[in-house]
Order: structure tokens, then C-alpha cells, then sequence
């Protein structure tokens, strides 16, 4: 589109001309061509698009793993849901063996916070409680 002005031909070069009445050349291929070769679809360092049976296996057990995690803590299941996640981190770490990363430290669940909360007071009076600026 130029100018308010949209065009639709068989090559980006014919819309081109259409456009603005020339075109340089382009990298289309002619009829009866074969187009050039595109970059590649990786850089150099890069994992390739297509993973090794192992790996596929792999993926599967944890996604199938973290679904059944995932069913027990719905559920209220929360010791299967431990052990299923438990699971899950041990593939992923064998995952992470099988490219050749070095192991990460799996995250640690939170700790208990020492923060209590209490019901306010029966009476309808307002309470209000500063703490002390350190």
C-alpha cells in the first residue's frame, strides 16, 4: 500500500511497478525457477529446531508429569502434588544433562512467614497499631 492506493499481482516486483512504474530486481524466483536458498534458520551455537528421541522422551514424561501435578493440587492432593513436582524437577534436571547444561539449583519453596494475623476485637471501637521506626 503507497498513497492510499493498494495493489495485488502475482510477484512483490509486478506490484512494484504498478506502484511507482519500475522496480529493481528482486529475489523471486521466475516461473520454473527454484527460489535461492533462505539464511539459515539457526546461528552458529544455536540447538537446532529438531530434538533426539531421548529428549522428546523426556519431554513428554514431564509434561505428563507436571499435568498430573497439576491434577493433584486441583484436587487438594498436595503430598502427590509434592512427589509429582519432586518428579518433575529430577526430569528437568535430566534434561539439562542430556544438553550439556551444568545443573541449576532447583527453587526452594518459600518459608513460612512469621507474620501472624488475628480477628479484630468483638467491640465495634477502632484499634490502630504503629510500629516503631528502627
Amino acid at each position: 500500500m503507497y498513497a492510499n492506493r493498494a495493489v495485488m499481482k502475482d510477484t512483490l516486483r509486478e506490484a512494484l511497478v504498478e506502484l511507482f512504474g519500475a522496480a529493481p530486481e528482486t529475489q523471486e524466483a521466475k516461473a520454473g525457477q527454484t527460489p535461492p536458498p533462505g539464511p539459515p534458520t539457526t546461528q552458529p551455537g544455536q540447538p537446532s529446531a529438531t530434538i533426539s528421541p531421548q529428549l522428546q522422551q523426556l519431554f513428554d514424561r514431564l509434561r505428563i508429569t507436571l499435568a498430573a501435578a497439576n491434577d493433584a493440587k486441583s484436587k487438594g492432593n498436595l503430598a502427590d502434588f509434592e512427589s509429582k513436582y519432586n518428579e518433575a524437577l529430577a526430569i528437568a534436571a535430566d534434561i539439562e544433562r542430556t544438553l550439556g547444561i551444568p545443573a541449576s539449583t532447583p527453587p526452594q519453596a518459600a518459608a513460612p512467614s512469621a507474620t501472624t494475623t488475628t480477628a479484630p476485637p468483638a467491640s465495634s471501637a477502632t484499634t490502630t497499631t504503629t510500629a516503631a521506626s528502627a
